[in-house]
């Protein structure tokens, strides 16, 4: 009998090989079939102040705004930069505006504009925005495609801090993994359900071509002087088409409760730092922390929104510290947040014990000056009602 060996030919030994290399991971696979990263889903949360937004864009005739994902991080970016600094505005710890920090982000944008709100709840904020005029008109702007949304709960717990920033790309289209959430099924909500309450907020504004101040406050409902205040401008004629301007908050409308509403539980937000830890029953109380009693002005602030994240008005915050609506605040500048405490009467002069008698002086009238009767003055100094006085006499009062 006859056997046959076969020997493997060099073909199949490099076959071999590779498989073997592929088996225990060497030898990657091609590009093609690697997955390509994909952006996190948007929470539920700001999916719905999303469709809220693009509902309110609906009802008034005008196209959704395109979600972006690289947008939203810096959204987001910002809100965590607010909770961790205690600064609440559309000025960064590290000077920047939302223009800036959106070019740093790669997004080549031709028209950037920023709101922001610290609320109790999604749809009070969103309230609030639509009922403000700069807050609105971000929001049913024409010309902007794209937002981005951020929104996380300060340490504190007590309501949430958002921002969404607007873009429009230079190019004019939207971003390839921006998604559309929107759908008309329900009515937003009115601009005063947010039912009064005390929000912190901020907006920006686009300058348009033909704009001029006076134009744009009175579009806003806010004094142009109060404008170029906050953004230091020292000539109101030479704005420039695209350039980004910061707009005071103004006031959100006056809403008169029913008689029998119960008090609010909170006026106003309270400050972003974290809550004390909690003690043990055993332990000595802590001493609550006093409010501070003055504030140093920094960039981009405005009487109003210092006013309003300690609780004031505008109008208050000036008049204790002697400025009006025309007054230009400069970086550095300390302001108080309480009343000037006023001069207190000086205390009341020792009664004499003895008086000079001048000229025209009688027993009752100098007895009646010092609330005593004109017998008992005479009696403490040995007189009577006929006793004459003379210019220079002294006489005991007690």
């Amino acid at each position: 009998m006859f056997s046959t060996t076969h020997r493997p030919s060099v073909g199949h030994l490099f076959l071999g090989i590779w498989c073997l290399l592929i088996g225990i991971g060497l030898v990657p696979l091609p590009a093609a079939a690697q997955e390509a990263p994909v952006s996190p889903a948007p929470s539920p949360l700001i999916e719905q102040m999303v469709r809220l937004t693009n509902r309110a864009r609906s009802q008034r005739g005008l196209n959704p705004y395109w979600l972006n994902p690289l947008l939203s991080q810096v959204a987001q970016a910002h809100v965590n930069d607010i909770i961790a600094s205690g600064h609440l505005g559309h000025v960064g710890s590290d000077g920047s505006r939302a223009p800036e920090r959106v070019r740093r982000a790669g997004y080549n944008a031709s028209l950037v504009s920023e709101n922001w709100v610290y609320s109790r709840a999604l749809e009070k904020g969103f309230a609030w925005w639509l009922a403000d005029p700069p807050h609105y008109e971000n929001l049913m702007h024409r010309h902007y495609r794209e937002i981005g949304v951020g929104m996380a709960v300060p340490p504190n717990g007590w309501g949430q801090v958002w921002v969404m920033l607007f873009a429009a790309s230079a190019d004019g289209g939207t971003a390839a993994d921006a998604v559309l959430i929107a759908d008309a099924g329900e009515p937003a909500p009115a601009v005063d359900s947010a039912g009064g309450e005390a929000l912190v907020t901020g907006s920006t504004y686009i300058v348009e071509p033909g704009d001029t101040l006076e134009a744009i406050g009175r579009r806003l409902g806010i004094p142009w002087l109060r404008i170029a205040q906050l953004n230091d401008i020292k000539d109101p004629t030479r704005l420039q088409a695209g350039q980004v301007l910061d707009i005071p908050d103004a006031a959100p409308p006056a809403v008169t409760p029913p008689a029998d509403a119960p008090a609010p539980e909170q006026a106003a937000p309270p400050p972003l730092e974290p809550p004390a830890a909690v003690q043990p029953a055993d332990a000595a109380p802590q001493v609550a922390p006093q409010p501070p009693t003055t504030y140093t002005v920094q960039a981009g602030d405005a009487l109003a929104s210092i006013a309003g994240r300690f609780g004031l008005t505008w109008q208050t915050l000036a008049q204790w510290n002697g400025l009006n609506a025309k007054s230009i605040l400069r970086i550095g500048q300390v302001l108080r947040l309480t009343a000037p405490a006023q001069a207190s009467a000086a205390p009341p002069a020792p009664a004499p014990t003895v008086y000079r008698v001048r000229a025209g002086d009688s027993l009752s009238a100098i007895a009646a000056r010092f609330g005593s009767s004109w017998q008992t003055l005479a009696r403490l100094n040995g007189l009577n009602s006929a006793s004459i006085l003379r210019i220079g006499q002294t006489l005991r009062l007690r």
